[in-house]
C-alpha cells in the first residue's frame, strides 16, 4: 500500500471515529437535558404539592377554630337560656310567694272584719256602731266629732296623717266655722265623694 493511501485511510478513520464521538456527545448533551428538565419539573410538582399541604393544613386549621368557636358559643347560649330559665323561675316563685301571703293577709283582713262585724252587732251602742253612713256624718247638718275620730281611728292613714285629722275635728268641735274645710278634707282623705 501507498503510503498516501494509508495516510488516506487514517485520515477517514480518524473523521468516522470523530464523527461517532461527535454524535455520543449530542446524546448525552441531549440526555442532559432531558434529566434536567425532569429534575426541574419534579421541584416543580414538589413546590407545588408543598404548597397544596400547606393551604390544607391552613384549611383545616381554620375548619377547627371555627368548630371551636361555633362550640364556645353554643355553650354560651346554652348557659345564658339555663339562667334565664332560674330567673324566670325565680320570677315565679317569688310572685307565688307574694300571691300566698297577700292571701293570708286578706284573709287575716276578712277575719278581723268579721271581728269587728261581730263586735258591732253584740248589742251595744258605740262610736264605731255610729259608721251606718259616714257620708252623713261627713256632712255640716251630721257632723259627728266622736264618729269621725273613728273612722279616722279605723283608716288605713299613717299616724301622722290621723293624729292632724284628729287634731282638725277637736278644733272643729270647739270651733264650727272650721267644719266645711274639715269635712272637705275628710271626704278626701277618706275616699267619700
Amino acid at each position: 500500500m501507498s503510503r498516501n493511501l494509508i495516510v488516506g485511510l487514517a485520515v477517514l478513520v480518524v473523521a468516522v471515529l470523530g464523527w461517532i464521538v461527535i454524535d455520543r456527545m449530542a446524546e448525552n448533551r441531549a440526555e442532559v437535558a432531558r434529566i434536567e428538565a425532569e429534575t426541574v419539573q419534579a421541584a416543580q410538582e414538589a413546590e407545588e404539592a408543598a404548597r397544596l399541604a400547606e393551604e390544607q393544613a391552613a384549611e383545616e386549621a381554620r375548619l377547627a377554630e371555627e368548630a371551636r368557636v361555633a362550640e364556645e358559643e353554643a355553650a354560651a347560649a346554652e348557659e345564658a337560656r339555663l339562667a334565664e330559665e332560674a330567673r324566670i323561675a325565680a320570677e315565679a316563685e317569688a310572685a307565688a310567694e307574694a300571691e300566698a301571703a297577700a292571701e293570708a293577709e286578706a284573709t287575716t283582713g276578712t277575719d278581723a272584719v268579721d271581728a269587728t262585724a261581730e263586735a258591732a252587732t253584740d248589742g251595744t251602742e258605740t262610736p264605731a256602731t255610729a259608721q251606718a253612713d259616714l257620708a252623713t256624718v261627713l256632712t255640716p247638718d251630721g257632723f259627728d266629732a266622736d264618729a269621725l275620730i273613728v273612722y279616722v281611728d279605723e283608716s288605713d292613714m299613717n299616724a301622722v296623717a290621723k293624729t292632724t285629722l284628729k287634731a282638725g275635728i277637736e278644733q272643729a268641735r270647739d270651733n264650727p266655722t272650721l267644719i266645711p274645710a274639715l269635712l272637705e278634707q275628710l271626704r278626701a282623705r277618706l275616699g267619700v265623694e
